[in-house]
């Protein structure tokens, strides 16, 4: 039971830590977005490239 336990433990912060870093990306992007949405310049010189 001792193995089983350190092995889900191991994968179980594993995928914390995995989680944690797909979240602060997507917390970036949506950042970046509203920066872009906020800033009517920004957004003017990101017009022909916006998708």
């Amino acid at each position: 039971t001792d193995e089983l336990w350190c092995f889900s433990n191991v994968s179980l912060h594993t995928l914390t830590h995995a989680t944690s870093d797909l979240g602060n990306w997507f917390n970036g992007k949506i950042g970046s977005y509203l920066e872009v949405l906020a800033n009517p310049k920004i957004n003017a010189n990101l017009g022909p490239n916006r998708v």
